[in-house]
């Protein structure tokens, strides 16, 4: 007895060969066209020149350290920052709350600030101290401690999550902060290091960690509270510290 089976019927593929089957990449998925925006444009700009800032107070600093050798005044340095910070925005804050509300704030939140403006000063304190005892091009890639400790802090209090990229980059980033101190041991006792490398470089490293509890604790104000007060107070707060500190 023999059984017709349809010639449009097609056997289906078994299940283990279907999901044995590589799956394409769709690159149409990936959109790019953030990189073309306005505002990714606006914060590039603004990144470079925070960078061109930055490079531009440590190539002064090396300059002075030339030009007049011993010449030293780390919080001196920082404070017309603070002081420009608070002229600009402690009106700003207090034309927004009156001063009754100012005041208000300040009670209850002026330890809050305190903390964040010591903090700061001490990491700019350390970081211009560092100048004095070793050369600039160490100094700026130790800043770079400040990286990881940011990424650290953050997972931990700011609860953030970063892509395995941003790891790679913390680790490659601490391999170069080792090569930078091994090489500063080496060439201790030269005219190019400086007169005390190592001293220098650990306060490279004790100014940048102050830099990223910094940089994570203004983060943290900052979603709490409006730009303006934290700017305002950090700039009064630094100020009182650095006038205490001079």
């Amino acid at each position: 007895m023999s059984t017709n089976v349809s010639s449009d019927h097609t056997p289906a593929t078994p299940q283990y060969e279907q999901e044995s089957q590589p799956k394409k990449f769709k690159w149409k998925k990936i959109d790019f066209s953030y990189i073309f925006s306005k505002e990714f444009i606006i914060i590039f700009l603004l990144g470079q020149l925070l960078a061109l800032c930055i490079t531009s107070t440590i190539m002064a600093n090396a300059e002075l350290q030339i030009l007049f050798p011993g010449f030293n005044i780390p919080t001196t340095e920082t404070l017309f920052l603070y002081i420009t910070l608070a002229v600009i925005y402690t009106p700003i804050t207090i034309f927004k709350y009156g001063f009754r509300g100012y005041f208000k704030m300040l009670k209850g939140k002026w330890w809050k600030y305190l903390l964040l403006g010591f903090v700061d000063v001490e990491g700019n304190y350390f970081v211009n101290k560092g100048f004095a005892y070793t050369n600039s091009f160490s100094m700026t890639l130790l800043d770079a401690w400040a990286t990881p400790v940011v990424v650290v802090l953050s997972l931990i209090f700011l609860k953030v999550r970063f892509h395995p990229s941003q790891y790679i980059g913390v680790i490659i980033c601490l391999a170069g902060l080792g090569l930078v101190a091994y090489c500063d041991s080496r060439d201790a006792g030269s005219v190019a290091a400086g007169p005390n490398p190592a001293l220098g470089d650990i306060f490279a490293l004790i100014g940048a960690t102050f830099y990223g509890i910094s940089n994570v604790y203004e983060e943290y104000c900052v979603r709490k509270r409006p730009l303006h007060e934290v700017l305002g107070q950090l700039g009064f707060w630094g100020m009182v510290v650095s006038f205490i500190q001079m």
